[in-house]
């Protein structure tokens, strides 16, 4: 359910928040980069939708992620998210149950052809408002670390 994905943000922002790990600014940015991979899990992992339906501007793609909510094997897919926050910082593990993706072959987000495109910008937002990101080499899985600014 993508309503829940503001909630968990802001549960985990204010998490943070309590534990020193980012400041009003990083606390946004937190924000962004896991309602991004929130939401990549649960639409392109779980879900398997592809970003190419926004491309034509209609709704086919809120339309399909609809359809499958109630539909077999996805509906039953789950969205595992670790987290811990210590004293270095947080991490984030977030791993769907779809087939992965080979990260390697998406295309460059900043390359001047794709920045007008209505999507393909969420691994962009994360790599740059965390300080580590990793892929598990099945593309299903993705681990960001936030430090603790000193």
């Amino acid at each position: 359910d993508p309503t829940l994905v503001p909630v968990l943000v802001a549960h985990l922002q204010e998490h943070c928040d309590r534990m020193g790990v980012c400041d009003r600014n990083g606390r946004i940015r937190l924000g962004v980069a896991l309602e991004e991979a929130l939401l990549n899990g649960m639409y392109h992992g779980n879900l398997q939708v592809s970003s190419d339906l926004k491309e034509d501007g209609g709704d086919a793609f809120q339309r399909l992620a609809a359809r499958r909510r109630g539909e077999e094997p996805y509906s039953s897919r789950l969205l595992h998210i670790g987290v811990r926050v210590d004293d270095a910082g947080a991490s984030f593990v977030i791993r769907d149950e779809g087939p992965g993706f080979d990260v390697a072959s998406l295309p460059d987000p900043t390359d001047p052809e794709n920045l007008l495109r209505p999507s393909g910008r969420g691994l962009l937002l994360i790599r740059t408002f965390m300080d580590d990101v990793a892929h598990n080499p099945a593309g299903n899985e993705v681990t960001m670390v936030k430090k603790r600014k000193a």
